[in-house]
């Protein structure tokens, strides 16, 4: 028994380091997620147009049907064409002027994009497509 214990302890040890260093998926065998490329940074004067006009509803806090069109909190994680499909919709549909609802355009006037706004996102969904 005393023979095998400072095995067992180096054993432990090393399942300790290896739990630790080694990440989950290659642990488990799992092939890691493909690195995102040509991922677009949403530029500022976009992001504040989005904040003003289309949080409220389409973050994590929004509603669940709005999030499940598009959900800003997830942006990111979204892959570059995924992003570039989202930006021409979003696009399409401020340009109708179906969005923001026109609930939210009668409530909060201030808020509603303007024809310069909608343009600076239509020009920015325009460079996705690219």
């Amino acid at each position: 028994m005393k023979k095998i214990l400072p095995f067992l302890a180096l054993g432990m040890g090393i399942l300790v380091v290896a739990a630790i260093t080694i990440p989950p998926q290659k642990a488990c065998g799992l092939k890691s997620s493909p690195l995102k490329t040509n991922m677009v940074t949403m530029p500022d004067s976009v992001r504040k147009i989005f904040q003003k006009a289309c949080y409220d509803c389409h973050s994590n806090d929004g509603s669940s049907m709005a999030k499940s069109h598009v959900n800003f909190s997830s942006w990111d994680s979204y892959s570059s064409d995924k992003q570039a499909s989202k930006a021409s919709s979003i696009c399409e549909v401020m340009q109708k002027a179906k969005m923001p609802p026109k609930g939210f355009t009668k409530n909060n006037p201030d808020r509603t994009p303007s024809e310069k706004e909608v343009k600076i996102v239509c020009d920015w969904a325009e460079k996705l497509q690219k």
